[in-house]
């Protein structure tokens, strides 16, 4: 491997399942390249949907204000900072960064189920606006006839 540090821990008596892990990530290093440059490639906005992703989204760089705290008000105020790295490209980029890198391994994979049934409940609520706007702009203006 690449990274010997890794390959080591990995293969160490502290990671159990460690050495089978290191196959597969040998094989991702001879693909290493086009997978992170298919990972960050813009998606085709006709068929995926698209947005500026900040691509190192996670708690550090998001800021929360208590503005009850602050200023007597209600709710919270929320700012992203670092957007060095923003491209064009799937939401569920920052998503997955946020997910993976905010969130104890304990607590992620113990809620990972009801996190996915949220998420996927919200997707489908979004595409079935998305498909409906899009039927109701492909169809004929009949109004005028």
């Amino acid at each position: 491997m690449s990274f010997p540090f890794l390959a080591d821990y990995l293969n160490s008596d502290q990671v159990p399942e460690g050495k089978a892990l290191t196959l597969p990530l040998e094989n991702l290093k001879a693909r290493a390249t086009t997978v992170l440059q298919d990972l960050l490639t813009p998606p085709d906005p006709t068929r995926a949907p698209s947005c500026l992703v900040h691509m190192d989204f996670w708690d550090q760089n998001v800021l929360i204000k208590d503005m009850y705290a602050a200023s007597g008000g209600i709710g919270f105020e929320c700012r992203i900072r670092d957007w060095q790295n923003i491209i064009v490209g799937s939401p569920t980029n920052d998503l997955a960064c946020l997910l993976f890198t905010s969130i104890s391994p304990i607590y992620r994979s113990f809620n990972t189920p009801n996190l996915l049934e949220y998420y996927w409940k919200i997707f489908e609520v979004r595409i079935v606006i998305v498909v409906y706007i899009r039927m109701a702009i492909s169809l004929p203006n009949t109004a005028a006839a």
